[in-house]
């Protein structure tokens, strides 16, 4: 199925949500091998240690998280939230005291809709050692805690990391978690392992760079009633262009990854929003490997191969356009090693096709669900997107990419698995949500929206599966 929409499907339901608000040195793969993935009773596809913050990611029981924080600096927050302020706070984990954690409210969209809708209901981040500087929660430097303000089923950021992970990637880790705070009930959140220096060192990056490439006009903290008024008058795809014009494009700006010149300052998607201390040479390294990049010839000794594409496997499988292969060129993490570079996965809780069919009543259930593995750009092209152009342009790297997805299909939706772990899951998590006193859905609306969420996947399984049938390595 050819792409069929030429309009702004990088814009988040989450937007139209507030406007509703409003209004009213070089590696080269020698082959490709299979990384072996846990087997489903394992806590985390991904292994670590005792030694490590396993235990909060054990996803077999719903944890405990208790906030402590004085009454003026929560009445403040409260009040205050897009302000990000960073509170001193006592974090209660699973009755395990840390003392002195930075509490403050994260996020864009996910912290704006709830506010604007009257609620407290925010995305959190905790951080351990920003007042203790040695302090840690078992080596766990930051802690995300998200609140499913877009997602009745609240699972579709805990599926898209699952099926990362079946595909051998190393995504954040997660599991669900009932948050008080001051004694008071919040509610069912998911918590989510920050990708930064923890995540680094568990998956062994430590000597590595890492940025989280974001564009200005995908920025969602706008101007208000103003930009409100803009899109209704003249509409969503008049709006982001006009945007575009007066701020450049990602492929103008760094985080589409598109080589545009030697000079760093050209790239302030990427170098104003390094994770890590990045120096003049860490950018010269990284503005010659996208150079590489660009070229046919030359872009596979600047790849962890690999990993790129059991990224765009699982990535193109849950069908998120609100990321590198939208318009906005963002939500992922860049890895960069040596002048090897990596893609690792965040920010999926409109994925599954949520944001296409909302934005794009034209799309039939049936166009999403079939959308095309090999052709996943929307709104966009592969000149514009040069970190996933070279798979599908040879035919080697295509074959194993179909690989990936052969092997994602066969071992996790084929198999059983998939089902037997989403109706788990949903059975442990149920009994809290029905609880849930700030919900922003009604248990009608979760267990109808895991329902589509659960037939969405085996029929985009069944799609996939058409589309790459038996083409695999030999």
């Amino acid at each position: 199925m050819k792409k069929m929409v030429k309009c702004a499907a990088f814009f988040t339901s989450g937007l139209i949500m507030l406007l509703t608000f409003t209004a009213c040195g070089e590696k080269k793969q020698e082959s490709f091998t299979s990384i072996s993935v846990s087997s489903e009773e394992d806590t985390q596809g991904s292994k670590v240690s005792d030694e490590t913050y396993n235990n909060l990611f054990d996803r077999s029981i719903v944890h405990n998280i208790d906030i402590e924080i004085s009454e003026e600096d929560l009445l403040d927050q409260n009040e205050n939230p897009l302000d990000k302020t960073k509170y001193r706070a006592d974090v209660i984990i699973d009755g395990e005291r840390f003392e002195n954690v930075s509490f403050a409210t994260k996020g864009s969209s996910s912290l704006i809709i709830p506010y604007t809708n009257g609620s407290t209901r925010f995305p959190y981040k905790l951080n351990f050692g920003k007042y203790e500087k040695k302090q840690s929660y078992y080596g766990l430097d930051k802690l995300n805690l998200s609140g499913f303000y877009s997602d009745p089923s609240c699972m579709k950021d805990w599926l898209a990391f699952r099926i990362m992970e079946e595909s051998g990637i190393s995504a954040p880790l997660t599991s669900y978690v009932w948050l008080t705070i001051n004694g008071e009930d919040r509610g069912l959140y998911l918590a989510l392992e920050e990708i930064g220096d923890s995540w680094m060192a568990r998956t062994g990056r430590q000597t590595g760079e890492l940025y989280k490439p974001e564009s200005p006009v995908s920025n969602m903290n706008f101007g208000g009633a103003e930009d409100a008024h803009i899109i209704k008058e003249k509409g969503l795809l008049a709006y982001f262009l006009e945007r575009i014009e007066r701020m450049g494009s990602p492929a103008d700006t760094g985080s589409a990854l598109v080589y545009l010149d030697d000079d760093a300052e050209s790239y302030p998607d990427i170098f104003d929003n390094a994770e890590t201390k990045v120096n003049d040479d860490d950018k010269t390294r990284l503005i010659d490997s996208l150079k590489m990049l660009s070229d046919p010839e030359r872009c596979k000794s600047v790849l962890d191969t690999e990993e790129v594409i059991r990224y765009f496997a699982a990535h193109n499988f849950v069908l998120s356009s609100d990321s590198y292969t939208g318009l906005p060129a963002h939500n992922y993490y860049l890895c960069e090693e040596d002048g090897v570079m990596s893609i690792f996965p965040w920010d999926y809780n409109s994925a599954f096709g949520e944001n296409l069919g909302k934005l794009h009543p034209e799309l039939t259930r049936e166009n999403i669900i079939n959308w095309l593995v090999d052709e996943p750009l929307y709104d966009t092209n592969p000149q514009e997107r040069p970190l996933w152009a070279w798979i599908p342009a040879d035919e080697e790297s295509r074959k194993q990419y179909h690989a990936v997805l052969d092997e994602l299909l066969k071992n996790y939706f084929e198999s059983g698995r998939f089902e037997e772990e989403i109706n788990r899951m949903y059975s442990l998590i149920e009994p809290y949500k029905a609880k849930d006193p700030t919900s922003f859905s009604t248990m009608e609306e979760t267990l109808a929206d895991f329902q589509k969420l659960k037939a969405f996947c085996m029929e985009r399984a069944a799609a996939v599966r058409s589309q790459i049938g038996e083409d695999r390595i030999q």
